[in-house]
């Protein structure tokens, strides 16, 4: 009985938690997509339902039925835009607080030249899987929101979701 209870009690606590961190996330994205310097791309639970449909292996299916949502977040820095490098470290300081404040782990980092892809997972029953890519050329956050499991980060990692 006591088990029991410390779990509800655990749920009830984390929670609130966890739905406070998905919304500072969308917040994020909501603040900065407005700014003409950032591209952002929305792909809703609706269209990642359909995205289902056109899979055709085991393990596409379960990876895209397990995202509920997607959204990238792109600062182009080249050319005209060479002047939004202060946009960039805005945008890089509002997540760096979000991964101090939250339990996300770091579970890829690669640098390759001058571009760095690091890969932040919060597992929990409603996760994210969110990639930050920094590159001269461009900074691009890209978050998936849904139920993330080691079989979904397998499939992420590998890479080789195939549509038809």
């Amino acid at each position: 009985m006591k088990r029991i209870l410390t779990i509800i009690i655990l749920l009830v606590i984390s929670g609130p938690i966890l739905f406070s961190q998905n919304k500072e996330i969308k917040n994020i994205f909501e603040k900065y997509e407005k700014n003409k310097s950032v591209e952002s791309v929305y792909l809703s639970p609706f269209l990642m339902a359909m995205a289902g449909k056109f899979t055709n292996d085991a393990e596409g299916k379960e990876w895209i039925s397990a995202i509920e949502e997607m959204r990238i977040l792109t600062v182009e820095m080249h050319g005209k835009n060479s002047g939004n490098v202060e946009l960039v470290k805005q945008i890089k300081g509002e997540f760096d607080n979000l991964f101090g404040r939250y339990k996300f782990e770091r579970a890829l980092r690669v640098k390759d030249g001058d571009e760095l892809v690091e890969m932040y997972v919060l597992k929990e029953d409603k996760g994210l899987i969110l990639f930050l890519n920094d590159s001269p050329d461009e900074f691009s956050v890209i978050v998936m929101f849904g139920s993330i499991s080691d079989k979904i980060l397998k499939a992420v990692m590998k890479g080789g979701v195939k549509f038809n």
